[in-house]
């Protein structure tokens, strides 16, 4: 029943977060999302996957970031240093405060940039890296002469660039770690389950799905006996429901 599935859910979710409190994927959800979050996530994601005969292999997650490298904040530590020497070569304005302010922000990135490639931080982490340019101070907009105005615009550019890309590498790495936990939670709530001797709706469908695929003579047969199907209530139905209805028809046979 409804009741007694959710209950195995909440069960094997239990049993999952007592099993991997100290994992890394799991602190780094909880990090990212708080507690609260992190398991709302984690559970979201086995809702889906339980419904996908597949399971995480049926979702699309999108290409991988690239490793994380100080290469990566020396690009962005080279182009603040070339706007420092351009700026002294034209000399900043020390009658005007805007001018200034973004000269010496300029300079406290360059600083923040070269102690920390100089340091012992972690390189190869995008979450390390994200916290670093959160951490430096940004160049503000204004009235600028033209050949000040493009310093710093070049500058705001290349450290929003870098955020972005360090926090999408980082909500991507987030989401896969959620994942991989979705999907040992979706097992041992089969397994809960399964000792029982008990299946689900969910399952249903999935054995349903698989034995059409399987065995196309089973769908064929079935065929044989309609001449359409007829589905209420179309909006409601998932993408499963739809592969069984798929199955079920061919060129031959209308959906209505």
């Amino acid at each position: 029943s409804e009741d007694e599935t959710k209950g195995l859910s909440a069960l094997a979710l239990d049993e999952l977060l007592q099993e991997q409190a100290q994992d890394e994927r799991l602190i780094r959800v909880t990090d990212a999302f708080g507690v609260d979050g992190g398991v709302e996530l984690i559970t979201r994601l086995s809702d889906l996957f339980a419904l996908a005969p597949g399971g995480m292999a049926d979702f699309d997650f999108g290409p991988a970031p690239a490793p994380a490298s100080a290469q990566f904040v020396q690009r962005v530590l080279s182009e603040y240093e070339q706007a420092a020497a351009e700026l002294e070569e034209l000399g900043v304005p020390q009658d005007k405060k805007t001018y200034v302010d973004n000269y010496d922000a300029i300079l406290k990135t360059i600083c923040l940039l070269t102690e920390w490639l100089g340091g012992t931080a972690q390189k190869d982490s995008w979450q390390d890296i994200c916290v670093l340019f959160d951490d430096c101070t940004a160049v503000k907009g204004g009235s600028f002469k033209q050949e000040y105005k493009k310093i710093f615009n070049d500058c705001k550019a290349a450290l929003l660039e870098a955020q972005v890309e360090a926090s999408c590498a980082v909500a991507h790495e987030n989401l896969l770690a959620a994942a991989t936990l979705a999907c040992e939670h979706v097992k041992k709530h089969r397994d809960l389950k399964r000792q029982r001797g008990a299946l689900d709706t969910n399952d249903l469908l999935i054995a349903a799905y698989r034995m059409l695929v399987q065995d196309p003579s089973i769908a064929e047969e079935y065929r044989s006996h309609f001449d359409s199907v007829m589905v209420d209530e179309f909006q409601d139905t998932d993408s499963l429901q739809v592969g069984i209805i798929e199955q079920l028809c061919n060129d031959d046979l209308a959906t209505l």
